[in-house]
């Protein structure tokens, strides 16, 4: 059977598939939509009504935890649901840590500083 000649490609032609033939070839990202502008939002009545639901469940909660804390068997339940309910209620105050960083080369560090950094190890 005599072989066909082949075209040659110029150096910008695709070869393979090409976008949008073939599976897992080209096509919007997953979870991407066209839908257009506004689409997914929430409307104002409906924002409300979800505002609405979240105040609920955060009653529930609130009522739950407080349950727990009177009448819970173990002590360490009503403790427990006790701080849950106050950090909710009161606010659970922000954990600030402070961090200082220093850039000191090896030989300028006493022998007692480098025994604390091989002795904290990686």
């Amino acid at each position: 059977m005599p072989s066909t000649p082949r075209k040659r490609q110029s150096v910008n032609t695709r070869v393979g598939n090409g976008t949008g033939k073939g599976e897992g070839w080209g096509g919007s990202a997953q979870g991407a939509t066209n839908r257009g502008p506004g689409i997914g939002r929430l409307t104002k009545e409906l924002q409300a009504l979800h505002d609405g639901a979240k105040e609920a469940r955060l009653s529930a909660l609130k009522a739950n935890l407080l349950h727990l804390a009177f009448h819970a068997e173990r002590e360490e339940t009503q403790l427990s649901a006790t701080n849950a309910a106050l950090d909710r209620e009161m606010g659970k105050p922000v954990a600030h840590q402070e961090v200082t960083l220093r850039a000191v080369p090896a030989d300028e560090m006493t022998d007692d500083e480098l025994a604390a950094i091989v002795a904290r190890g990686p």
